[in-house]
C-alpha cells in the first residue's frame, strides 16, 4: 500500500502533513508502471517550499521507486510509523540517503 502525502516545510526540512492521497495498493511481482496517487479534493498551497513523498506499508520491499543519486537528498522517518494511523505528524525523526526520488506533481496555478 502506498500514498502521496504533501508535508509542509520548516527550515528546510519536513514538518506537518497538509494532504494525503488516496491509498494505491501494489502488488508483489505487478509489471512495473507509474502510479497516480490522487487526493481526494483539489489542494491549495500557497507560494512556498513544500515536500513531497510516499507513505507506505504492508509488505517490504513491494513497491518501487525512480532516483538518482544526490548526497543526502532523501529524506526518511524510519521510525514506528504505523500505517493505518496516517503519516506522522509532525514528520519526526529524521534520517537522509544518497537518492533524489523522482515524483511529479500536476497542478494549475490560480
Amino acid at each position: 500500500m502506498v500514498r502521496g502525502v504533501i508535508y509542509s516545510d520548516r527550515s528546510g526540512a519536513p514538518d506537518k502533513p497538509l494532504a494525503t492521497s488516496a491509498t494505491v495498493t501494489v502488488t508483489a511481482g505487478q509489471a512495473p508502471r507509474k502510479v497516480t496517487l490522487s487526493f481526494p479534493t483539489p489542494v491549495l498551497l500557497l507560494s512556498g517550499n513544500y515536500w513531497l513523498g510516499l507513505h507506505t506499508g504492508g509488505p517490504k520491499a513491494v513497491a518501487r521507486y525512480a532516483a538518482k543519486y544526490m548526497s543526502a537528498a532523501l529524506r526518511y522517518n524510519g521510525g514506528a510509523d504505523l500505517f493505518s494511523d496516517g503519516s506522522s505528524n509532525p514528520f519526526g525523526a529524521m534520517s537522509t540517503l544518497n537518492k533524489q526520488m523522482s515524483i511529479s506533481a500536476i497542478g494549475t496555478a490560480g
